[in-house]
């Protein structure tokens, strides 16, 4: 179950249990779990070339369902202006998603992984951060969903998630950003497998501003009030 932290946050500072919402965020699932028998590993996922040829067939289908439909039924003075509108726009869309889609698969891989956790040497590493931590320095793994601090939504469809990991310096905690995506609870499975590995104490985090209601639960229970 979830603990409701309530309005006064329990003595914490509830800007730490809303998401970041300071980077881009993106509905294109580019993340994936690497686990060898000495390191977890948050990396950049390989390109999804399955879903980018489906996507260009049914753009293909679609153009071929519109030539026909335009051949049988369009008045000949339209057909010409008509065939040369459903090439244009389908070939435009397919070739546009295909490029975006790709340039967020490179670029993600170019920038190497999120979080390398080395269980025989006992560290951390954020590599896009330039931080290597000992594995006792990491307060605890979040995976938050929700709205910005003090900025309601207009719909449950526009809540966003991220995967933050909290660090310890001295008598202060800092949080660092590792990934982001444009809906709710979409990092909820990787928490948990990474919690079952029980390397890192690890969180999942509900906030919304207005109603404004906080809640938490700790996917390592013996991490429990840290």
């Amino acid at each position: 179950m979830f603990d409701d932290i309530g309005k006064s946050a329990a003595g914490k500072d509830p800007r730490e249990l809303f998401i970041m919402g300071d980077q881009w965020y993106t509905n294109i699932r580019t993340w994936e779990l690497t686990i060898s028998p000495n390191t977890l590993t948050v990396t950049p996922a390989g390109t999804a070339w399955g879903c980018i040829i489906a996507f260009n067939g049914l753009t293909l289908f679609l153009l071929a369902c519109s030539l026909y439909l335009i051949n049988t039924y369009a008045d000949a003075d339209r057909k010409a202006i008509g065939i040369f509108s459903a090439i244009s726009i389908l070939l435009a869309t397919g070739a546009c998603v295909t490029a975006l889609t790709l340039r967020k698969f490179w670029i993600e891989q170019s920038l190497g992984p999120w979080l390398i956790v080395d269980r025989k040497l006992r560290t951390v590493s954020l590599p896009r951060h330039g931080i290597v931590v000992p594995i006792e320095q990491v307060d605890h793994l979040q995976a938050v969903s929700g709205t910005e601090y003090e900025l309601s939504r207009w719909s449950e469809t526009e809540y966003k998630s991220e995967l933050n990991i909290v660090l310890v310096d001295g008598q202060e905690r800092k949080r660092h950003h590792l990934l982001a995506y444009l809906g709710q609870h979409e990092f909820d499975g990787l928490a948990a497998e990474i919690a079952q590995l029980n390397v890192l104490p690890v969180k999942r985090i509900r906030s919304n501003w207005d109603p404004r209601r906080i809640s938490e639960k700790w996917l390592t229970p013996e991490s429990k009030g840290r």
